[in-house]
C-alpha cells in the first residue's frame, strides 16, 4: 500500500536485470522509467523488451553500476525507486550504494528492496556462499539498516519473506539437481537448505530518506 500511496510518476530501477519488472510497472502506471545494469546483453534484452512492449518511448536502460551511478541517472530524481536483488551484490560496499541512491530521492521517494541477508556468524555460512561466491560477508539486516539510517535513511517497513520464496525454490533446486546431481555447477540448492535452516533470508525492505 505504501508503493502506491505516491503516484508512480519516475521510476528507477536498479539492477534491472532483463527489465521485466521495469517494462510492466511502464505499462501499468504510464511512467517514465530508467533501468541501470552492469551486464550490456541484459540491457539489449532491456531495450528490445520496451520496444516490444510499446513503451520505449518513456525511458531508457542505461549501463551502470550500482555503486557508481552514471551522473546522466543521479542528475534525475523519482517518486519510485526499486532493487530485486541486486543489492545483494553490494554488500561489500553499501556505503557507496546508499551514497549513490540518496542523489535519486527526494523526500517523498519511495524505495522498495529485496534483499538477501543472513541470521548467522559468517563462518557458518561457507557451505552456502559456494552458490553466492561472494568475497565479503553478507550483511544481517540489523547491519544493512544501520548503514540506511547513517546516509539519511528511514525504514518505513520490513518484511522477512523467506517462507514464500521456499516453496519455488525448492522446485528450482530439484530440476537443478536432475540436471547436475554432483552441484558442479547449479549450485541453487545450497542456497535452499540455508533458507530452510534459517542461515539466510529473503527480505523486503521499504526505506525513503529522512524528513
Amino acid at each position: 500500500k505504501q508503493w502506491y500511496q505516491r503516484r508512480v510518476r519516475g521510476l528507477l530501477d536498479l539492477g534491472c536485470g532483463r527489465g521485466g519488472f521495469t517494462v510492466e510497472i511502464a505499462k501499468r502506471t504510464g511512467c517514465h522509467f530508467v533501468g541501470c545494469d552492469i551486464t550490456p546483453a541484459y540491457i539489449e534484452e532491456c531495450t528490445e523488451l520496451a520496444k516490444t512492449h510499446g513503451v520505449s518511448d518513456r525511458g531508457e536502460f542505461l549501463i551502470s553500476s550500482i555503486l557508481d551511478l552514471d551522473s546522466s541517472i543521479t542528475d534525475k530524481k523519482y517518486t519510485h525507486i526499486i532493487c530485486l536483488g541486486a543489492m545483494l551484490f553490494a554488500h561489500g560496499a553499501l556505503h557507496k550504494f546508499t551514497a549513490c541512491l540518496a542523489k535519486c530521492c527526494d523526500k517523498d521517494t519511495k524505495i522498495f528492496i529485496f534483499d538477501w541477508i543472513r541470521k548467522v556468524e559468517w563462518e557458518r555460512c561457507m557451505e552456502a556462499n559456494k552458490h553466492l561466491n561472494l568475497p565479503f560477508a553478507l550483511l544481517t539486516k540489523e547491519e544493512v539498516v544501520e548503514q540506511f539510517e547513517k546516509s539519511g535513511f528511514d525504514l518505513e517497513e520490513y518484511e522477512d519473506a523467506t517462507e514464500y520464496s521456499i516453496p519455488g525454490y525448492r522446485i528450482l533446486s530439484r530440476e537443478c539437481r536432475k540436471r547436475d546431481p554432483e552441484m558442479k555447477v547449479l549450485t541453487q540448492p545450497l542456497s535452499l537448505a540455508a533458507f530452510e535452516k534459517g542461515v539466510f533470508a529473503y527480505v523486503n525492505y521499504w526505506f525513503k530518506l529522512k524528513s
